[in-house]
C-alpha cells in the first residue's frame, strides 16, 4: 500500500508523524530554553491542545531537570495524582502554587541546593508584600516548597525559614488590642444608637450588640461560642456551660454578668434547636464591620473582646486566678503554685459584678437593660 501523502499543517506547534501506516500527529512545544514532544495523537486539533499544555508545563518548570526545582515540584505533583488527589484539589493546592512560586519569585531551572534558607525568606517576604494571604503562604506555597525537597531527599530550607518567620506567617496578637472600660461602655453606647441615612437601629443591630455585651463580660472565646446551646445557658442561676472550650477536655462554667443578663435572653430566644449562640464567622465580620462604622482601633476583632475581659478584670483588681478560671486557662499556667489554686463560683461572679458595674456607669446609658427588645 502505497504512503499516503504527508498531510498540510494547520495548526501552529504540531508536526505530523507517519506510524502504522497512517499520519498521525504530535506536540512540539519551546519554553524557556526547553524542547518538549508530546504523544501521538489522531488529529492536529488533539495534538495541538497537547501543545498548549506543554508550553504552560514549561513555563511553570523549565526543563524540570531531575535537581532542578522546577522537576522537584513536578515530581510532587505526579506524587499527589497518584495518591488519588481530587482534580480540584491538586490544581488549588498543588498546581497553582507550584506556578505561582516558579512563574513569579523562583527560578524552575535552579538547582535544588541553590534555594537557601535567605532565598525562601526573600520569597515569604515578596510573597507578603504582593498581598498573599499568610495563611496561604503557609498552607499552600510552603508546604509545596517543603515537599519538592522532600521528595529530592535534601534538607529542607523551608522548615528553618518557616521558624524564623513566624511573625510574618501567623498574625500575631496586636499589643494593645483591647479596650479600656471606658471605650468598652461607648462600643456598647455607639452600637445600640447608631444610624446613619436610611439605616436605622433594627433587630439585628440589636443582636449584634446583645452579642458585644455577653463577649465582653464572659470572655468566652470565639469558637465556643458556636458550641454554646440553648441548655448550656442558666438564665435562672445566671451561669453559662461552656462544655467543648478549646482544647475541649477542660469544661468550665462562667457566670453571666447582671448586664448581660437579659441580653443573654435575647439570644437564645432566637436559636434553633441544636444552633450555637453565634458561629465564629459571625462575630468576625460583625467586629470588622462595626470597627469600621465606628473607628475605633483597638477594636481589632471579636477575640479583643476577650482580652477586654481580661484587661477589665485586672483594672477592678481581680485576682489572677479568678482571670485565670474565668478565661479557662490551665491551672499551671503560672508554675507550680497555680496548680494549687482554685477560685469559687461566688468568687468569680463577685468580680464579674465589679466588672459589669464599671462598665454600665461607662457607658452612659442603662446597660443592665440592654438594648431594646425588638
Amino acid at each position: 500500500m502505497p504512503k499516503p501523502p504527508k498531510p498540510k499543517r494547520r495548526l501552529p506547534n504540531v508536526e505530523a508523524v507517519y506510524s502504522g501506516g497512517v499520519w498521525k500527529f504530535r506536540a512540539v512545544a519551546k519554553a524557556r530554553g526547553a524542547r518538549r514532544k508530546g504523544s501521538l495523537r489522531a488529529t492536529q486539533e488533539e495534538a495541538y491542545r497537547d501543545a498548549q499544555a506543554l508550553k504552560d508545563h514549561l513555563r511553570m518548570f523549565g526543563a524540570a531537570g531531575a535537581g532542578t526545582l522546577g522537576g522537584a515540584l513536578q515530581r510532587v505533583i505526579d506524587d499527589a495524582r497518584e495518591r488519588g488527589v481530587e482534580e480540584v484539589s491538586l490544581r488549588n493546592n498543588y498546581e497553582n502554587p507550584a506556578r505561582a512560586i516558579t512563574s513569579g519569585y523562583l527560578n524552575a531551572n535552579s538547582a535544588l541546593e541553590e534555594v537557601t534558607e535567605e532565598t525562601v525568606r526573600w520569597f515569604v517576604r515578596e510573597a507578603l508584600e504582593d498581598g498573599l494571604s499568610p495563611n496561604t503562604l503557609r498552607t499552600s506555597y510552603l508546604r509545596v516548597l517543603g515537599a519538592a525537597f522532600d521528595v529530592a531527599g535534601l534538607h529542607s530550607p523551608v522548615k528553618a525559614a518557616r521558624v524564623s518567620m513566624r511573625n510574618a506567617l501567623k498574625p500575631r496578637r496586636f499589643e494593645g488590642a483591647y479596650l479600656t472600660i471606658p471605650e468598652l461602655g461607648q462600643l456598647i453606647y455607639r452600637m445600640s444608637t447608631w444610624s446613619e441615612g436610611r439605616y436605622s437601629p433594627g433587630r439585628s443591630q440589636a443582636h449584634q450588640t446583645d452579642l458585644v455585651i455577653l463577649l465582653c463580660t464572659t470572655g468566652i472565646r470565639c469558637h465556643e461560642m458556636g458550641r454554646i446551646l440553648k441548655p448550656d445557658v442558666d438564665l435562672e442561676r445566671q451561669l453559662i456551660r461552656i462544655r467543648e472550650p478549646k482544647d475541649r477536655s477542660n469544661p468550665r462554667t462562667v457566670p453571666i454578668a447582671p448586664i448581660a443578663l437579659k441580653a443573654s435572653a435575647r439570644i437564645i430566644a432566637g436559636l434553633k434547636e441544636g444552633q450555637g449562640l453565634a458561629k465564629e464567622s459571625t462575630l468576625s465580620s460583625m467586629a470588622q464591620r462595626w470597627r469600621t462604622r465606628l473607628d475605633i482601633d483597638n477594636f481589632r476583632g471579636a477575640q479583643s473582646l476577650r482580652r477586654s475581659f481580661a484587661s477589665g478584670l485586672e483594672s477592678v483588681g481581680a485576682p489572677f486566678s479568678v482571670t485565670r478560671d474565668l478565661l479557662g486557662h490551665a491551672p499551671g499556667v503560672a508554675g507550680m503554685t497555680g496548680r494549687y489554686l482554685r477560685t469559687s463560683m461566688e468568687n468569680r461572679r463577685h468580680w464579674v459584678s465589679r466588672l459589669s458595674e464599671a462598665i454600665a456607669a461607662a457607658s452612659g446609658f442603662a446597660v443592665s437593660e440592654g438594648s431594646e427588645d425588638p
